[in-house]
């Protein structure tokens, strides 16, 4: 692609506008400065790409590989690969061909998509035949229903052929797309594979426009850096109330910016300067972004969960407008978290006070849960005089079990409870005809779901979630975190 004046004209506000803040430019997690961050890209590239070799080569399997990409950047968080559409995809591909008995498939896919493109075209085959097989998953089995997105595949693409050749691949990360967005630089359409190649355009273009402006050599990091710069001038930051006496500044270190000859899109960089010192108030900066980034698996999805569970009204009112029943969307998004974590999930009632929301069923254990999503702005009272729903769900058991589910729990999630009434859960046992009462909390499953995103092979089974289950009562993020 071709930029436009007014295109170039934003490009160049952005990039001049980091210059004048001295190029700063905080990693909140690690703290590192844009020049640290990028010699510690440096170091760890060697270890990753052997690694990478290794797996299209077939001397580590898939699943060997995944355990050890995700060991290297839970120490090295360097590429936000940690995040949903990184490892947290990773996780759920892999889960997701196991349970298909697609592993095959897999480890073929990523030795044809994997290795650096040779151009962008080999870029938008690779994401497209990669879309393929994850829908091809998502055909074959329903254990994560609406988790596995296909809009993820570009980053998760990106980030290993950026690791084979950082000076020619971009990392499409989605925070640079919505500030090219805010800019009005650049904005994707609905073609993923066509929208990286645009990107990847987007990105040669604006090394040469700036190297051709500036003089000065300017790498695909240092284009990272600044449109982060960009966004995080963008956050509002709290006013500073003046001191009583005004004191002498404490000085600020100065730090120069390595010089990394870049490859651009002509092939030619025939620059040299030194680039601009940079003067870096890290408490600052650190406060202003620190609260943006997450180490959390939670995908965006289900991530809204407890601000729905306890009835948040800026949330309630953007539901409303768009035509939303706040309790039609919590159980939804319920039913998503349950099959996240790995159950067949279905949703009869959704809000139906007469119908519980939605059943989990678990096949290969021969268990179901029927769930019902409470939304309460205090910790929740649970209702014995509720005989139809009851009647429902007593129902509802006999033909699970007549389909081969022996045993049957019934859950209600809430923001939390009132207390644990033995007598009540008792009750409700009798009365539905259930093994078991659970009253979760939903900080406690969205723990549950962050432990089984981070470690797939964690069991539905009695020696993995259903020991949550074994006994009526209130389940915890402390009973949740002692799981093992």
């Amino acid at each position: 692609m071709t930029l436009t004046d007014k295109q170039s004209e934003n490009v160049m506000k952005v990039w001049n506008a980091y210059l004048e803040d001295g190029g700063k430019y905080i990693y909140p997690v690690t703290g590192f400065t844009h020049k640290e961050m990028d010699q510690q890209r440096v170091k760890v590239i060697p270890e990753l790409k052997k690694l990478l070799d290794k797996c299209v080569y077939g001397s580590v399997t898939v699943e060997d590989f995944r355990v050890k990409v995700e060991e290297i950047n839970k120490v090295n968080l360097l590429w936000g690969f940690q995040g949903a559409n990184g490892q947290a995809f990773f996780n759920l591909i892999a889960k997701a061909s196991q349970s298909a008995n697609m592993q095959i498939e897999l480890n073929n896919i990523f030795k044809e998509t994997l290795p650096s493109p040779v151009t962008a075209d080999f870029a938008v085959n690779n994401i497209r035949n990669f879309a393929k097989f994850t829908r091809s998953l998502l055909a074959a089995t329903n254990d994560l229903l609406g988790a596995l997105k296909v809009g993820s595949i570009p980053y998760f693409l990106s980030y290993f052929w950026q690791i084979q050749k950082p000076e020619k691949w971009p990392i499409y990360y989605k925070s640079m797309i919505d500030e090219l967005q805010e800019t009005g630089i650049w904005s994707p359409g609905e073609d993923a594979a066509q929208n990286y190649a645009d990107y990847y355009e987007l990105n040669c273009d604006m090394l040469d426009l700036i190297e051709l402006k500036t003089e000065k050599q300017v790498t695909l990091w240092d284009i990272e850096h600044a449109f982060w710069n960009s966004a995080v001038q963008k956050v509002p930051q709290p006013a500073i109330q003046p001191a009583e006496t005004e004191a002498e500044p404490e000085p600020v270190p100065i730090i120069k910016m390595p010089v990394i000859k870049p490859i651009t899109k002509s092939g030619k960089s025939t620059r040299t300067a030194t680039t601009p010192t940079v003067r870096i108030d890290r408490k600052a900066l650190q406060k202003v972004i620190s609260s943006s980034l997450s180490d959390s698996y939670i995908p965006p999805v289900v991530a809204s969960l407890p601000a729905l569970a306890v009835h948040d009204n800026q949330m309630a009112t953007l539901l409303k407008e768009s035509g939303k029943d706040i309790q039609k969307v919590f159980a939804e998004r319920l039913g998503i978290l349950f099959s996240m974590l790995g159950y067949e999930a279905k949703s009869p009632g959704q809000g139906n006070d007469h119908i519980p929301d939605g059943v989990a069923i678990c096949k290969e254990y021969s268990y179901a849960i029927v769930y019902d999503a409470r939304i309460s702005q205090q910790p929740y009272t649970v209702q014995e005089d509720e005989p139809e729903l009851h009647a429902y769900i007593l129902k509802l058991g006999d033909r699970l079990r007549k389909q081969g589910y022996r045993t049957i729990y019934y859950i209600v999630v809430s923001c939390g409870f009132s207390a644990e009434n033995d007598r009540v859960l008792r009750s409700l046992k009798i009365d539905m005809g259930v093994n078991e009462v659970i009253l979760a909390g939903v900080d406690a499953l969205m723990l549950l779901l962050e432990k089984k995103l981070r470690n797939p092979g964690l069991s539905l089974g009695p020696k993995g979630i259903q020991k949550l289950l074994a006994a009526s009562g209130l389940l915890t993020k402390d009973t949740v975190r002692d799981l093992t």
